[in-house]
């Protein structure tokens, strides 16, 4: 197959894609978690959320069964600058038999600040949409207590199917030559 051939193939089967409709079923689901085991250090890294953050005045825990609540204050250790970009990198496992095996389900935030304020991001519902005067600065500036009294919900509707069973979401945060990182670790099941 020519380079040309190729390249018509793949147009055409990108117009099939996009041609068809495919049906896409929403699944509810249940997610469980330790606090003790939510934004914990990364194992392969030595710099941890800790390095852009202080979260020693954070408080996760929940409230019920299908929520979190999310209390304190968190803030940046420096001053990051408008000029870089601070960006985030998501990447999901899931536990099969006894190992952490990669998964398709990962996303890169190249500029945060980019959509920090922006109406349907998770972070916006939850947290900055909430945040007034200095505390809508982006990226946050050095030492302002940033206030978060939220609750998450734990009941989701994907529009994906996954399979039930232990996860791991591992986020790393990149700001110019420096990156932290930090692990949550959930259960999945379909709500009832």
């Amino acid at each position: 197959m020519t380079r040309s051939q190729f390249i018509t193939a793949v147009k055409y089967l990108t117009l099939l894609f996009v041609a068809v409709p495919m049906p896409v079923h929403s699944v509810m689901y249940q997610i469980v978690f330790d606090p003790a085991k939510f934004m914990i250090p990364c194992k392969d890294t030595k710099n941890d959320i800790n390095e852009f953050f202080d979260l020693t005045k954070l408080n996760i825990s929940l409230a019920s069964e299908s929520t979190m609540k999310v209390t304190g204050t968190l803030a940046a250790y420096e001053d990051y600058g408008a000029d870089t970009p601070l960006s985030v990198h998501q990447s999901a496992k899931q536990k099969v038999r006894g190992r952490w095996v990669d998964t398709p389900y990962r996303s890169v935030i190249k500029d945060l600040c980019a959509d920090y304020f922006k109406p349907g991001m998770w972070w916006y519902e939850n947290v900055t949409k909430y945040f007034v005067g200095e505390e809508r600065q982006c990226p946050p500036k050095k030492g302002l207590p940033l206030p978060l009294n939220t609750t998450v919900e734990l009941v989701l509707n994907i529009p994906l199917r996954l399979p039930p069973g232990e996860y791991i979401s591992h986020t790393i945060m990149k700001h110019t030559f420096k990156e932290a990182c930090f692990e949550c670790y959930v259960d999945l099941s379909e709500a009832k």
